[in-house]
């Protein structure tokens, strides 16, 4: 029995989340299925803490401010099995 949308979002943020460690979490962007491949294409944001400069108003105390950057992924996992078949940078020109 193929799985369905939500179980292959559960899937794909799981996976991204362990290969990327990210301890400030992954978010869901969008999802498809490719009737042709048999696959889900789960986009995802993933979150890592970087260090920023100062904002201005914190320049005074010379502080620096923790922001989170997402970073975009695309999963993609078989229809059928909910194994992961490649993960790779999300490219917005070639998902139009």
């Amino acid at each position: 029995m193929p799985i369905d949308v939500k179980e292959a979002i559960c899937k794909a943020k799981e996976y991204a989340g362990e290969i990327f460690e990210s301890k400030s979490g992954v978010s869901l962007e969008e999802v498809w299925f490719d009737e042709r491949a048999g696959e889900w294409s789960v986009t995802v944001g993933i979150r890592h803490q970087k260090i920023g400069a100062p904002e201005f108003a914190l320049s005074v105390f010379n502080t620096e401010i923790i922001r989170s950057v997402p970073e975009y992924k695309v999963v993609r996992l078989n229809g059928e099995t909910g194994e992961p078949v490649a993960i790779h940078n999300y490219d917005r020109v070639a998902a139009e």
